[in-house]
């Protein structure tokens, strides 16, 4: 078993901070509940993003 690296711990917390720059971009984009319900394409990229932080955690 490998023992993580300071260095890949380092490139996890980068790519949760860009998922999350993500999520709130697509958040802030988004004005209403009722819009974002409407675009299925936003609601991929939102759950997706939600989906890589699991993933590196």
């Amino acid at each position: 078993m490998k023992i993580p690296s300071l260095q890949d711990d380092s490139l996890r917390v980068d790519s949760i901070k860009r998922a999350v720059a993500k999520i709130d971009d697509l958040v802030t984009k988004t004005k209403r509940y009722d819009a974002f319900l409407e675009d299925w394409m936003t609601q991929d990229a939102l759950i997706k993003n939600i989906e890589l932080i699991g993933e590196y955690v």
